[in-house]
């Protein structure tokens, strides 16, 4: 038997420094978010993934 458990989303406010663009081992290119740095759940977070409007409710 397995048991799964989901913890509550933290949230945080950032500010946006930059986008970056980057290309991917496949060739496709990705802004990616560079961020004043913020800690979440022990973690500093200091970039993002961007992705366009929509694509997040194509994904799943």
């Amino acid at each position: 038997m397995a048991v799964a458990r989901k913890l509550a989303a933290e949230h945080k406010v950032t500010r946006l420094l930059a986008v970056e663009w980057n290309v991917g081992r496949t060739g496709i290119i990705a802004p990616r978010a560079v961020l004043e740095p913020v800690v979440i759940d022990g973690v500093t977070v200091t970039y993002a993934t961007l992705l366009p409007s929509g694509s997040a409710a194509l994904r799943g």
